[in-house]
């Protein structure tokens, strides 16, 4: 069964919300949905961002390391 949150038309708020700090009730209060729902949404939601922060850090450690050989190639030709 898909997240009742993840199929809100709002999540991007709600996403927003929580990732700023938000309680709860208020949330689940304002968007019409049972804190549960909330609660479960907020314990993905952080397991996703964290995934992407990991994709993001894997992403700048290649493109570094791509600098850097184009870098090293640089200076061996300059050397040859």
């Amino acid at each position: 069964m898909p997240c009742t949150v993840c199929t809100h038309n709002q999540v991007k708020d709600i996403d927003r919300a929580l990732l700023s700090g938000a309680k709860l009730v208020p949330l689940s209060q304002k968007y019409g949905l049972s804190k549960s729902a909330i609660h479960r949404h907020k314990t993905h939601l952080v397991e996703k961002m964290a995934l992407a922060k990991k994709r993001l850090q894997d992403s700048l450690e290649v493109e570094i390391f791509f600098k850097l050989n184009t870098y090293l190639e640089m200076s061996l030709q300059t050397v040859r």
